[in-house]
C-alpha cells in the first residue's frame, strides 16, 4: 500500500535458509530507511491460519493516524 508505505510479505520456505534471512534483513533495513514498514506471513500462515493474517493486517491498521 503506497500510501500507508506498507509492504506485505509472504515468505516461502526458503526464507528460512541464513542466507535468505540475511539477505531479507536488508533489504527490509533498506525500505525502513524510507519509512516502509514490512508484514511478513509465511506461505504456511495465509493458506492455514487466514484469520490470524487478518487480524495482524488490522491491527496494523487501526494503529495508523
Amino acid at each position: 500500500c503506497h500510501r500507508l508505505k506498507l509492504v506485505i510479505e509472504v515468505d516461502g520456505e526458503i526464507h528460512s535458509e541464513p542466507e535468505v534471512q540475511e539477505h531479507d534483513e536488508g533489504r527490509t533495513g533498506e525500505m525502513e530507511r524510507f519509512g516502509i514498514q514490512i508484514l511478513r506471513f509465511t506461505n504456511n500462515e495465509v493458506r492455514n491460519e487466514k484469520d490470524k493474517v487478518v487480524r495482524k493486517i488490522k491491527e496494523f491498521l487501526l494503529r495508523q493516524p
